[in-house]
């Protein structure tokens, strides 16, 4: 291998490639656990990584309740993933600068099922519904409902 990484206390982990950018999406059990709601969600307690493609060299990691399902999906500009609020246990769709992992926009949604990006259009369906967000700014471009 040209070179390999190790993680601390980790059970799955998820890989999303795009030219340049690799993202890793692990557990990591050893969130504190006020944090953490009890019982302990699926979504919390996983960190998302980006690291250099050529060197593995972390360039970021975002601690805590990134969602394992649906996939990360990355984008022109951005990163974008499901996340829980520890405290809260609400859910948000969130895109990050892919150069710095910042939080570029959050939309609350519930349910979320997928997500898919092309372009400018970020998809995701949920359990109620298809829609498509300006994946710049986050706002809803359209909405179908679910029969």
């Amino acid at each position: 291998p040209l070179w390999g990484r190790a993680w601390e206390d980790t059970g799955q982990v998820t890989v999303a490639l795009m030219n340049d950018t690799l993202l890793v999406l692990h557990q990591n059990s050893t969130a504190p656990p006020e944090e953490v709601p009890e019982p302990r969600t699926p979504a919390c307690g996983s960190d998302l990584s980006r690291l250099d493609v050529a060197t593995g060299e972390l360039v970021w990691s975002i601690a805590g309740c990134v969602a394992k399902a649906p996939r990360i999906v990355i984008g022109r500009e951005a990163v974008y993933s499901v996340e829980r609020t520890a405290r809260t246990g609400s859910v948000t769709v969130v895109a990050r600068a892919i150069a710095d992992g910042t939080v570029l926009w959050r939309t609350p949604l519930a349910n979320v099922s997928s997500l898919a990006v092309l372009g400018d259009w970020l998809f995701l369906g949920t359990d109620k519904e298809l829609m498509a967000l300006d994946a710049l700014k986050g706002t809803a471009r359209w909405r179908i409902r679910r029969p």
